[in-house]
């Protein structure tokens, strides 16, 4: 009997140890600024935080389901078919699933998020004696996205301003001067040989013959 009863307490005592775990993991989880959640071997929500009720505005205590159910809603239409795609490799692959997409906030505006699941290892979820699962996470990357954007829009009008230029233009990276811009003008002067990615001095022999690629050197340097 003094070992039936010391067994129920060992028992007890674990499974305080386990929920009290569990409840440090979920008041982390609630403190990141990110989304967390975790999804079965389907793809459906096991747990999200709270972080995502305070974004979508979605009612908070309701059933899993109910995340599922208004997911569609949320992601922009551009982005659902690819990253429904690529949710549903990463679960059949078992490996890192990650994708840009577009969420909708609870007042209507999209921001730009970095959606990653991670697998559980397969020996983790057996010692647990239940199926894999995935970790899963969204981080806004809002402000870092339309900075890039912004960045790629002057880079497209510097080009086509380099492009209308009557000056003969080339720009290149690396000890072996690979070129990584042309203009038309500088095109006609080397006889369309120059070649983006790849060492002037492979393709304009009298470069080197002239003591231009000394030149470059020397910049370089």
């Amino acid at each position: 009997m003094t070992e039936q009863v010391l067994a129920r307490h060992e028992a007890d005592a674990l499974r305080a140890e386990v929920w009290a775990a569990d409840a440090r993991l979920r008041h982390l989880a609630a403190v990141l600024p990110i989304v967390t959640f975790i999804t079965d071997g389907t793809g459906r929500t096991t747990y999200i935080s709270p972080q995502w009720y305070a974004y979508t505005g979605q009612a908070e205590g309701g059933p899993w389901a109910e995340v599922d159910a208004v997911w569609p809603d949320t992601v922009h239409p551009d982005a659902y078919p690819e990253s429904t795609r690529l949710i549903q490799e990463s679960i059949a692959k078992a490996q890192v699933g990650k994708v840009e997409l577009r969420l909708r906030r609870h007042d209507g505006v999209y921001r730009w998020f970095m959606s990653q699941g991670v697998p559980e290892p397969l020996a983790d979820a057996h010692a647990a004696g239940r199926a894999r699962e995935w970790f899963c996470a969204d981080v806004d990357i809002h402000e870092l996205h339309e900075a890039q954007h912004r960045l790629e829009q002057k880079d497209q009008q510097m080009g086509q301003i380099l492009h209308q230029t009557p000056a003969l233009i080339a720009t290149m990276e690396g000890p072996d001067h690979r070129f990584t811009f042309t203009n038309p003008g500088f095109d006609a002067l080397v006889g369309y040989r120059a070649r983006l990615g790849l060492p002037a001095a492979e393709q304009i022999n009298e470069a080197t013959e002239q003591g231009f690629i000394d030149l470059l050197d020397g910049v370089y340097r």
